[in-house]
């Protein structure tokens, strides 16, 4: 025999000894192997069956999330809003305290003068008396 051939055998016998490990070994038998089948058909339609539930419960909570992230667009933009609005309510508080400032500064000066007129009255007589009652009275 050359070394040829006897590569050849060797090569098949190494097949061999794989396919019967492969086929017939770990105690497995064409009954034991059916059976195998089986469970593991049983344990796929359980795991496609929890897939369905998982599915179903991710469709849920995506619908939630769209409904959260559209409610929180919509308060994005009453807040934006808000913030405008304060803005000008703002601006007019302002407004209404310089003019609030100028009445008080206006009825101070009204009153230093009505106070001023009561320590000293203004003494009339004569055409000043009668010019300033005609411009009074008009």
């Amino acid at each position: 025999m050359n070394i040829r051939n006897l590569l050849i055998i060797v090569v098949i016998t190494v097949f061999a000894a794989f396919g019967y490990k492969w086929f017939g070994g770990y105690g497995l038998k064409f009954g034991e192997s059916e059976k195998k089948v089986k469970e593991l058909e049983a344990q796929f339609k359980q795991l496609q069956q929890d897939k369905a539930e998982s599915d179903a419960k991710i469709l849920v909570w995506q619908n939630k999330f769209d409904s959260i992230k559209s409610k929180d667009s919509i308060l994005k933009l009453k807040v934006a809003n808000l913030a405008k609005e304060t803005l000008v309510a703002e601006a007019q508080a302002a407004k209404s305290k310089a003019e609030l400032e100028e009445a008080n500064n206006k009825t101070a000066k009204v009153r230093e003068s009505i106070h001023s007129m009561q320590k000293t009255p203004i003494s009339r007589t004569g055409n000043d008396l009668l010019q300033s009652l005609k411009t009074k009275l008009k």
